[in-house]
């Protein structure tokens, strides 16, 4: 196989088909990402998926027999998660012009301020940005003390019966009385967040998607007035917090699911694997069976969106490579098949599945599915992305509205062109992961599913939430 070159279509395939985007911008940029937890590692993971020139993970966790998607660690989890890229993708990490470095130090000791502040100080990447996913108090101290130290962008996020994300950088040069309002929101979260009896590590996925979003857009920076006939300019946001008003609350206790089946193991399917098995092993979701369809093989376009696959299985088989390592990434015994088929190959021997999860990305292809799950009255969650934005909706027969009333998904035409991942609408990895989570999250990690749609958009479309849209329905369509 040839080498890959930072900038061509084999690679960042599809956001490098959009005028505004430069890649070379993301590669001229140091990522801190500051943790504490293991989960951490979904962050680090997504980043050298994006494309980061330099990636740093600081802090320090031991662990023991912890899943690394499908891979057990034992010890530092952060140099585990460094070494487990390295086998997995190898020489394709110079080829993506990406340095990883982890820097194991206890962030409560005296001498960790300096040593942290010297190192981005003397890093010489043109951009530097810092991203706290801790989940202590004292650490979110350190990274406000090492904000006034630095001056370079730093984003918080906070866990707590869902998450918030602060841009902190933006929020200083605010009023007194704004700064003092999150500095108190902080601490009682963080507080709150030692009671809580519902666990934070199923949201590590979506802080991923939603952190990334922002950073990468602000480091994209300035659009032409031509680039907004496609794409409208995108519009920073001081904070991003789920749940919100109209969104249910997440649930404490498990949800049982006997069998489910996962249509497409493309991006959105990547991102459902690792949601599910996260909350599979968080016994936040108990289920016997899960099938992955999908008739493609992996090609070397998928590595930045599908970060399941890696360089190491080009030209197999995606669902039977999705089968395995999802079984590999969860602790409960459950029974995992594969089809390598387009699903209206194989859908009658899906007659009695309890719930599908779509990832497709035709038009055509979520029809045939959704018609399929309301002829038969089968659950299913449905979502699609474009570039800086999507949507995720939920049908439960009888219940909910399903996609032909919730997203008129009968008027939906796909456009004329051969069918490729080259050629449909252009998509980057955050809005994947973000989609991906939200759709588990309201479906079956909500306490009640959400009657409705959930959209979100990058570009600052919707006045309450800014990244934020629900379209709330109150009874079943009657499907």
């Amino acid at each position: 196989m040839g080498e890959f070159q930072v900038g061509s279509i084999g690679i960042f395939d599809r956001q490098l088909r959009v005028s505004w985007w430069d890649q070379r911008k993301l590669e001229k940029t140091s990522l801190f990402i500051i943790a504490n937890d293991p989960y951490s590692y979904i962050s680090l993971i997504s980043a050298i998926a994006v494309g980061f020139g330099r990636i740093y993970i600081i802090g320090s966790r031991q662990v023991r027999d912890f899943k690394i998607l499908f891979k057990n660690a034992s010890g530092d989890v952060f140099r585990e998660t460094i070494k487990f890229v390295e086998e997995h993708f190898g020489r394709y990490l110079d080829n993506y012009s990406i340095e990883l470095n982890s820097i194991h130090i206890n962030l409560a000791s005296e001498s960790a301020l300096n040593l942290v502040k010297n190192v981005i100080s003397e890093d010489e990447s043109e951009n530097k940005v810092v991203l706290d996913l801790s989940t202590n108090l004292n650490i979110k101290l350190f990274t406000w003390r090492l904000r006034s130290l630095i001056k370079v962008p730093t984003y918080i996020v906070v866990f707590c019966d869902g998450l918030k994300l602060y841009a902190l950088s933006e929020i200083l040069h605010r009023s007194t009385n704004k700064i003092r309002r999150v500095v108190s929101d902080i601490f009682v979260r963080v507080q709150r967040q030692a009671t809580s009896r519902i666990p934070i590590e199923h949201l590590f996925l979506l802080a991923s998607g939603l952190s990334l979003g922002e950073i990468v857009m602000q480091i994209q920076g300035g659009f032409t007035e031509e680039d907004l006939g496609a794409y409208m300019k995108f519009t920073p946001a001081l904070e991003v917090a789920f749940p919100f008003r109209g969104i249910p609350p997440l649930r404490a206790a498990p949800q049982r699911i006997k069998s489910i089946a996962v249509v497409g193991a493309g991006a959105l399917g990547t991102f459902y694997a690792i949601q599910l098995a996260t909350m599979i092993n968080l016994k936040l979701l108990e289920t016997r069976e899960v099938v992955f369809i999908d008739p493609d093989r992996i090609d070397q376009t998928n590595f930045n969106r599908q970060v399941i696959y890696w360089g190491d299985t080009i030209g197999l088989s995606k669902a039977e490579v999705m089968a395995e390592r999802f079984q590999g990434m969860i602790h409960d015994n459950v029974l995992v098949r594969y089809e390598e088929a387009r699903f209206e190959e194989i859908k009658d021997k899906l007659k009695d599945m309890t719930l599908i999860i779509e990832g497709v990305d035709t038009w055509a292809a979520r029809k045939e599915i959704a018609g399929f799950a309301t002829e038969n009255r089968i659950p299913l969650i449905s979502a699609g992305v474009e570039l800086l934005h999507g949507h995720e909706t939920f049908y439960l027969p009888l219940r909910t509205y399903c996609p032909f009333h919730s997203i008129n998904l009968g008027e939906k035409m796909d456009p004329q062109i051969n069918e490729s991942c080259l050629n449909i609408q252009p998509s980057v990895i955050f809005t994947n992961i973000a989609i991906a989570s939200l759709a588990i999250l309201t479906s079956i990690g909500a306490r009640e599913p959400l009657n409705g749609v959930l959209y979100y958009s990058l570009e600052g479309l919707y006045p309450e939430y800014r990244r934020f849209y629900v379209q709330e329905y109150y009874e079943s369509c009657g499907h």
